[in-house]
């Protein structure tokens, strides 16, 4: 049943017929001529079907020929996409990627030598031995020689031998580590998977909203307290930099490095999320589900008059202080920063912010800001090391919204619990227009100074990172960097020399561009 659909009509074997070429799923690297002006799709393994043989199978994709044109219309409960966009019917042009929901990708093209980088294509992807795979590019060959007249093709099977005996070469370096990749690729996208799942678990509820009336900030509000206490003595200093100093909210994405199409949650046609047997959110680059977005926040200070801030790079470049880095990098995903925000003491509306220069050393990064950061009086930043002993002031938002919240007082809680609309974006919003935003303080003793790092024992928490820490001038020493779960243990940053030298940098390449323009 079925083999009508691969005798050629008076079409097929005439450059320029249509065929569909299979690059993932169970036909991966066949090509199939289309012979009759309507032909259905398989959902599950692309198979062309006749509308007979449609009839037996649920959920296919139909492909109907309409003049000179081919026509695709979607499965009413299976999504459909041409080149990355959801479609519900399509006039497919050559080169057109078809991809079916839980099926394989494809590939409409008209019968030309793309046959043959469809032979390639297989070739990479494949994960046949080479040996199991070698007669079936010279059978593609062999089928182009037999379609096309001999003058018409001479030139290109000289290249596709090259091509395909390459492809063998390529892939008989591969087979031997071919399943320790897989076993490291099935890794990387459950440490992605990870990833993901933590960062939801730390988006604000608006039940947590509520319980922070009751018990569910408590906790915070006294290790809070505890952090201020003893702060008296250089209250001077904090009033005078605490305007400077910047809560820092973002978030970022991964997609394709080449298509640029984002990494989505995968969804089902109503739009519900679909997840993995053991609750890990499922991942894809094709579809319609919400872009996978990545919250990040820590501190950020102001140390010029024109909306310079310091920060740390792992701050600024949140993705490379991810245990998923590497599945990130081995997977072919890019990060992309979608937004970063800071938030001043003072001012009612956050500005955004962008990455000028981040150390290749240290870990230390220059942001350029807007708004109230360009009106905000910057920190000095110290050209000395501190000494052992001295009074280390740290400045910074440790615990990040929940800390604000605690905060807030019950009143300002109990409202916002109340709001449907909020999300965590929001509730910082809220927190600035209330002018709730400002850092905590919190002072030690500096222990031990190097070229590389103040160690001090003041102490913070996660968000703190990036945070100015002072001296009794007011002047900065160093960035706060390292943060220790829990406020115990002694706490590291990057001496303030170094972020001299980044701005130092800067400032050079500025003035050398106007020199090359005008050469």
């Amino acid at each position: 049943m079925g083999t009508h659909l691969y005798e050629a009509d008076s079409r097929v074997g005439s450059v320029g017929a249509p065929e569909v070429a299979y690059l993932s799923g169970p036909l991966r690297g066949r090509t199939l001529p289309i012979t009759q002006s309507r032909l259905h799709l398989a959902g599950a393994s692309g198979q062309l079907l006749s509308a007979d043989e449609a009839r037996y199978v649920p959920d296919v994709v139909t492909l109907e020929r309409t003049g000179a044109d081919y026509r695709l219309a979607a499965s009413p409960h299976r999504a459909l996409w041409v080149n990355g966009q959801s479609v519900e019917v399509r006039l497919l042009q050559p080169g057109d990627l078809i991809e079916i929901e839980d099926g394989p990708v494809l590939r409409f093209q008209l019968h030309t030598s793309e046959a043959l980088a469809d032979e390639w294509t297989a070739a990479q992807r494949s994960t046949r031995s080479p040996r199991a795979r070698a007669p079936r590019a010279p059978g593609a060959l062999r089928r182009l020689l037999r379609r096309q007249p001999r003058s018409a093709v001479l030139a290109v099977v000289v290249g596709a031998l090259a091509l395909v005996l390459g492809a063998i070469a390529v892939q008989s370096l591969r087979t031997r580590d071919l399943e320790q990749q897989v076993l490291r690729e099935q890794k990387h996208v459950a440490d992605l998977a990870d990833m993901l799942r933590r960062f939801e678990g730390q988006a604000l509820t608006r039940g947590e909203l509520r319980e922070a009336l009751s018990k569910g900030l408590v906790s915070t509000d006294e290790r809070l307290r505890a952090l201020e206490a003893g702060s008296a003595a250089v209250s001077q200093i904090i009033a005078r930099a605490s305007g400077s100093v910047a809560l820092v909210q973002g978030r970022y994405g991964l997609q394709d490095p080449v298509t640029k199409r984002p990494l989505r949650y995968a969804v089902t046609k109503d739009g519900k999320p679909i997840r993995m047997p053991d609750g890990r959110p499922l991942m894809t680059l094709a579809g319609s589900g919400p872009p996978v977005a990545i919250r990040f926040g820590g501190t950020a200070f102001v140390a010029g008059q024109d909306g310079m801030l310091i920060t740390n790079r792992h701050l600024a470049l949140p993705w490379e202080d991810e245990p998923a880095q590497a599945a990130i990098q081995d997977l072919g995903l890019e990060p992309v920063i979608h937004r970063m925000r800071g938030y001043l003491p003072g001012a009612t509306e956050p500005f955004d912010m962008h990455l000028l220069r981040a150390s290749d050393t240290r870990d230390v990064a220059v942001l350029r800001g807007e708004g109230a950061a360009r009106s905000a009086p910057p920190l000095v930043l110290s050209d000395h090391s501190p000494s052992p002993g001295d009074t280390a002031i740290l400045l910074g938002y440790p615990a990040g919204v929940r800390a604000l919240l605690a905060r807030a007082g019950d009143a300002f809680v109990k409202e916002l619990s109340h709001r449907a609309d909020l999300d965590d974006d929001g509730v910082v919003q809220e927190l600035s227009r209330a002018r709730l935003v400002k850092p905590l303080a919190s002072s030690g003793i500096v222990a031990q100074v190097s070229d590389e790092a103040v160690v001090y024992d003041a102490q913070t928490t996660s968000g703190g990172s990036g945070g100015p820490v002072l001296n009794l001038r007011g002047e900065v020493v160093a960035v706060n960097r390292a943060t220790l779960p829990e406020f115990g243990g002694s706490n590291i940053g990057v001496p303030a020399l170094h972020a001299l030298e980044l701005i130092q940098k800067l400032k050079v390449a500025a003035t050398d561009q106007p020199r090359s323009a005008s050469r």
